[in-house]
């Protein structure tokens, strides 16, 4: 577990240019990227933000696929794990980076995040070179799970697509905990997250129940899992309304 954690951290402190690229032809390119020269002279955090802002005029015009490349290639991506919560750290995000909060304005951004989601194989990470790619390879996986689990991005979810991505979640959960080296606890939570907030916005009888129960109802509401028995909950209720639905 500690070794996961290790892995995550070094994703925060590296470039996350590589991995899940797609062939799309707007993608920003970021002028200041990490580990260059220029990026150690930024004196301050606020500096780097600064860098890191796409031009307003090029954010109306780029496509939504373009800007989801662009989220994941942020050069402070990390931010999303070094506030309290997930939760808390899309909001930051969203707050600093102009590029978080165009993308999740956007109308198209729920299928598209999907279709996203369902071309990132968790068993990929294997094929990485370093500690360093391993930890890229999944922190990406679970920045695209922290924007899936938006209620904002489930709510535009029509029934079709909502039970294939809980489906999506399933597999993806059962990837990662084939390789326990890359991944661990945190990344199951955020997985775990997506799970949760579907089962609740569906009125999922069980789910709602749950929710009276305070560790259940703050991983639902901030994806921080308190208590991992709350994550098993999460799954077998999962397994339980796709059984059903």
């Amino acid at each position: 577990m500690k070794k996961f954690y290790f892995i995550i951290a070094l994703a925060m402190l590296v470039d996350l240019t590589g991995g899940f690229a797609q062939k799309v032809s707007d993608v920003y390119d970021f002028p200041v990227k990490r580990g260059t020269e220029q990026w150690n002279a930024l004196k301050s955090y606020q500096d780097k933000r600064d860098a890191c802002t796409v031009p307003e005029s090029l954010l109306s015009t780029m496509s939504t696929k373009g800007l989801i490349e662009t989220f994941l290639n942020y050069p402070l991506l990390g931010d999303l794990m070094v506030f309290s919560t997930p939760q808390e750290g899309i909001q930051k995000l969203q707050e600093n980076f102009n590029g978080a909060r165009e993308l999740l304005k956007r109308k198209d951004v729920a299928p598209l995040l999907l279709e996203k989601y369902t071309s990132m194989n968790p068993a990929g990470a294997a094929a990485q070179t370093s500690l360093e790619k391993k930890g890229e390879y999944s922190f990406k996986i679970m920045a695209i799970e922290i924007l899936l689990a938006q209620e904002s991005v489930l709510a535009a979810l029509d029934a079709r697509n909502t039970k294939a991505l809980l489906t999506l979640t399933q597999e993806k959960l059962n990837a990662k905990k084939k390789d326990p080296e890359v991944y661990g606890s945190l990344s199951y939570s955020t997985t775990g997250w997506i799970m949760a907030r579907v089962l609740k916005q569906s009125n999922y009888t069980p789910a709602l129940n749950s929710l009276r129960d305070e560790k259940y109802k703050f991983f639902t509401d901030q994806g921080v899992v308190a208590d991992y028995a709350v994550l098993d909950n999460v799954v077998s209720q999962t397994k339980l309304y796709l059984s059903k639905n």
